[in-house]
Parts: C-alpha cells; structure tokens; sequence
C-alpha cells in the first residue's frame, strides 16, 4: 500500500467508533468546520469560496492548559491562512 492508503486505512479503523471520548465526532471536526465556513464565504459573497480561501487550511490542535477550561474541549479546529 502507498503512504496516504495506509494512512487512510489506519484514520478509518481508529475513527469509525462510537464510544463516551466522542473520538469520530473529534476526529471529523475540522471537516465539518471547514465545510461551514465555505458555507458562510459563499453566503457572504455570493460567489464560490474557492478563491477566497484558496490555500487555507483546516486542522484539529490540542489547547493548551492555560486556555482549557473544564467545560471546553481539549482540542479545536483551528484556521490556518496561507501566510501560515
């Protein structure tokens, strides 16, 4: 198998789990995230969003314990715009 199938493979069998940690509905977030802000860019704009967030990124981080409060998640979407 090539890197990224294997990859794959491996997000697949240690996502596709339903159980008290939330870990799919984590490991997806940014998907979701990403496909609502696409949303509201084109509502916004009335066009597509594809040249307003042309090599933007989208990716799950871990907070960090001065920001963590109980009620948050210990992860978050978090935006990353070309420029870095």
């Amino acid at each position: 198998l090539e890197c990224r199938e294997e990859l794959e493979r491996i997000i697949d069998e240690c996502v596709r789990h339903l159980c008290k940690n939330k870990c799919y509905l984590r490991a997806f977030a940014p998907v979701r995230d990403w496909r609502l802000l696409r949303d509201e860019v084109s509502k916004m704009t009335g066009k597509s969003p594809d040249q307003h967030l042309k090599r933007w990124k989208c990716r799950l981080a871990r907070r960090s314990l001065e920001e963590n409060e109980i009620s948050q998640p210990l992860v978050q979407t978090v935006y990353v715009s070309p420029e870095g």
